[in-house]
């Protein structure tokens, strides 16, 4: 989720920021596909990180903007190129 985002609505709504565990359902996923020997790429780690340079979501929404767009085909190329495999 977009951290602007997310923060507008935690604002918005006077949520406890210290309730709510974004990242669950993501961890929950993950850890199914690792204790079931699925291979998979997890884009979060990396999306955060160039999220605080740079707008990968659309404003308000949870889809990706066109640099948001880049950066998946970027990691998808480089994980599904040979040598690449579970992440």
């Amino acid at each position: 989720m977009d951290k602007a985002l997310a923060d507008h609505l935690f604002e918005k709504h006077r949520l406890d920021r210290g309730r709510y565990d974004l990242d669950l359902m993501q961890q929950i996923l993950v850890d199914f596909l690792e204790k079931n020997g699925i291979d998979h790429l997890d884009m979060l780690g990396r999306f955060r990180k160039e999220g605080e340079k740079k707008r990968l979501y659309k404003l308000r929404d949870t889809h990706w903007t066109l640099e948001g767009n880049r950066l998946a085909s970027e990691l998808l190329y480089d994980w599904l190129s040979p040598g690449y495999g579970s992440k």
